[in-house]
């Protein structure tokens, strides 16, 4: 019993690492992230990062239940980094188009969080969803490393799946967490000079993110 719990813990902290060490690769999340946590606040961050647990949720159930073959499938990554490269590219250039105008003064934040809820029609969970979707690097990870975990787990136990699920979600929130506080607390010390780089930045990252993963799906498409 004690080998089994150490054994058991073992697992919890090793993919709560990986959790973490996943999490903290430069991507379209992490990006659009910090943007939602410096523009709206940390509760606007939340609900995008909502609907990015809602698409792991999914992704966890269908490897489980023996349909994570179909997550690596050339077709299924090179549709959805198609489609999903032209939304993130949409969304990379939108963001460069306003960051010379945002500020981080209270009185303008009020005003652009008024007009943001006027402009925009996707929820921010919808949002969360639809970038984590449209990342393909993302299906990839999960259909190489994440899937071949989960069945390693899976074979050695019940316990062992659930510690490491456990484990990997918790690094996961725990990053994001405390990566939308800090950007989000940081809206009071941050300059509007400073805040007008990191959007344009992640305007122009999340653009480039955009455009390789049309290339990559129109890639995989044509290889089929």
């Amino acid at each position: 019993m004690f080998t089994e719990s150490v054994t058991l813990i073992g697992i919890f902290v090793s993919s709560f690492g990986i959790g973490i060490a996943t999490s903290a690769l430069p991507g379209p999340i992490v990006f659009y992230l910090v943007d939602r946590a410096m523009e709206s606040g940390f509760g606007a961050a939340m609900l995008f990062f909502a609907g990015v647990l809602a698409v792991d949720a999914f992704v966890i159930v269908s490897a489980i239940v023996g349909l994570g073959g179909a997550l690596g499938a050339p077709l299924f990554t090179g549709i959805t980094a198609s489609l999903g490269g032209v939304f993130l590219a949409w969304t990379g250039l939108n963001m460069l188009r306003r960051s010379g105008g945002y500020s981080l003064r209270s009185d303008a934040i009020a005003a652009a969080e008024d007009t943001l809820v006027r402009r925009k029609s996707i929820h921010p969970v919808l949002t969360g969803i639809s970038i984590t979707v449209a990342n393909p690097l993302y299906w990839i990870w999960w259909a190489t490393v994440g899937l071949g975990y989960i069945n390693w787990m899976t074979g050695i136990g019940e316990a062992a799946l659930m510690s490491f699920i456990g484990g990997l979600m918790g690094g996961v929130i725990l990053f994001h967490v405390l990566l939308a506080f800090v950007f989000a607390k940081g809206r009071k010390l941050f300059s509007d000079k400073f805040y007008r780089g990191v959007v344009f930045i992640s305007g122009g990252i999340l653009t480039a993110f955009g455009l390789y993963f049309v290339f990559l799906g129109i890639k995989n498409l044509s290889s089929l």
